[in-house]
């Protein structure tokens, strides 16, 4: 996709029900005419250690849009997240 940018998304901090916090960092890859929105938790020297969330769209979806979708599925995720201030 031609002129393609990735969209930069600041790391979003989220409690859980039991009161303990999780960082959230953003990434986005172009798969070919999709694009991949991830929000994966920062655990330790292992980057596969925390929670991770996956959302694909058409590649010009809006970003935005997109992040919303992606932390709905966060908040909805068997133990339901709550911002923190």
């Amino acid at each position: 996709m031609q002129g393609f940018e990735h969209p930069s998304f600041t790391p979003l901090r989220l409690r859980d029900a039991d009161g303990n916090d999780h960082e959230f960092h953003f990434r986005s890859l172009l798969l070919g005419d999709q694009l991949s929105l991830e929000a994966f938790e920062l655990a330790g020297d292992d980057e596969t250690a925390g929670y991770r969330f996956q959302t694909l769209a058409e590649a010009d979806s809006e970003p935005f849009a997109l992040l919303g979708q992606l932390m709905y599925g966060v908040n909805y995720c068997g133990r339901p997240c709550c911002l923190t201030e």
